[in-house]
């Protein structure tokens, strides 16, 4: 699985580790019988019908709730001031050019 899900592109053997350690979290006997979910968000069905694994497929949630990957729900606002950051200096940036082209002497 770790060469699928990256390709075998990490090169970082502490993030190698974290990968190994998140596969055999989420693949091992307990949660591929139903007995134990990924996560608070995905039950796995224990059937072995596929439309039962289509079904919960479909309940995941199309943005990346926090708790899906085990993070901490307050997560988002780390990423949201770090973007937000990251729009200020882009502002800034946009101001300074914008007062150098204003200084134009003809």
């Amino acid at each position: 699985m770790e060469n699928a899900i990256y390709g075998g592109r990490i090169d970082n053997q502490y993030d190698l580790r974290v990968l190994r350690a998140f596969i055999e979290n989420l693949f091992n006997d307990p949660s591929l019988k139903g007995q134990k979910s990924l996560s608070n968000v995905i039950p796995v069905p224990q059937s072995g019908n596929i439309r039962d694994y289509l079904g919960m497929i479909q309940k995941v949630p199309d943005n990346d709730v926090p708790s899906l990957f085990g993070l901490p729900a307050n997560i988002d606002r780390s990423v949201q001031r770090f973007n937000s950051n990251l729009v200020i200096q882009q502002l800034k940036q946009l101001a300074a050019v914008s007062e150098d082209e204003l200084r134009f002497d003809k």
